[in-house]
């Protein structure tokens, strides 16, 4: 049970947003107590992972600053950019073996993490239901560089390499993010017992996961010879748009695409329309998987709708 304090504060101190509401904001800090606070002002638009200074105490806190970011994870939807986690150390892109594995998810996601700096690693979730159909695409981020890991949070196998990589003493703030029904909560529920977090079995009749986490929270995972670690539960979507990047960081985030284009004809080729394009090349020769092409593809065709409202 969560121990809250009431002493008279000091001045302004600082603190990490551990969940966030229109109203309230749960704050943890540096003495890892925990506070119930009011934004001083409501220009103030808090996200999990905002570092932040409040004054008061217990319920009675108000933030009054939120510090500058080092880093963001966004969704964007034509104009509009929505901020839903800050500071983040690494991201952590949960998928599932079979149909649950959405490569555009997974490619818009890399994306976003790529353009922030953020480090990322994809956990291939379920493995107890059989590779077979998911150890190509596996192969597929391997081979443009991505650190993956794949995991049975049900089973409970390969959860300690996922449990090693959360020990790496550097993080302090980590995200797991999903469509829904991948697994999410129930690896948190296996790194954290106790943590509650909500589990939906996925729908026999869509295939595709019901939500159950309807708000951003971090968890504290306690770690025996390291500061302990926040990981974020992000709500599960099924869609994230990407209209808030630019079609250059969108281009850089493929690590196929950096490899291959200067061998375009055009320095200045999109990689769709244009004659002589080596990645277009690269696609119809099987060097460039299919899949990962058509995420390019139609992020690309995202940010350029937009642009025309």
């Amino acid at each position: 049970m969560v121990q809250r304090i009431n002493p008279e504060p000091e001045g302004a101190r600082q603190a990490t947003v551990v969940s966030a509401s229109r109203r309230w904001v749960e704050l943890l800090d540096g003495d890892g107590n925990f506070h119930s606070a009011r934004s001083r002002s409501k220009a103030l638009e808090l996200v999990v992972g905002d570092k932040v200074l409040f004054e008061g105490a217990g319920e009675r806190a108000i933030v009054t600053e939120i510090l500058p970011a080092k880093n963001c994870i966004a969704r964007s939807y034509r104009e509009q950019s929505r901020r839903i986690a800050a500071n983040l150390d690494r991201l952590f892109i949960v998928t599932a073996v079979g149909p649950l594995f959405n490569t555009y998810f997974v490619d818009r996601l890399i994306a976003v993490a790529h353009s922030e700096f953020i480090p990322f690693t994809l956990i291939i979730n379920k493995i107890d239901l059989g590779l077979d159909t998911t150890a190509q695409l596996s192969a597929v981020y391997q081979r443009a560089g991505v650190a993956v890991l794949t995991t049975s949070a049900k089973s409970g196998e390969n959860m300690q390499a996922l449990q090693a990589a959360l020990f790496e003493p550097t993080l302090e703030i980590i995200a797991l993010c999903g469509i829904s029904g991948v697994g999410k909560s129930t690896l948190l529920n296996q790194l954290i017992p106790g943590s509650a977090a909500k589990t939906a079995e996925v729908s026999s009749r869509t295939g595709q996961g019901r939500q159950t986490t309807t708000q951003s929270y971090a968890y504290m995972y306690k770690r025996s010879e390291a500061p302990n670690l926040l990981i974020i539960d992000l709500p599960g979507v099924q869609s994230f748009g990407v209209t808030h990047l630019s079609k250059e960081q969108v281009a850089d985030a493929f690590a196929e695409i950096c490899e291959l284009r200067s061998g375009c004809r055009f320095g200045n080729c999109s990689h769709i329309s244009e004659e002589e394009c080596a990645i277009k090349s690269a696609v119809e020769d099987g060097t460039f998987p299919v899949t990962r092409y058509v995420s390019y593809c139609k992020m690309i065709e995202e940010i350029e709708s937009a642009a025309r409202y």
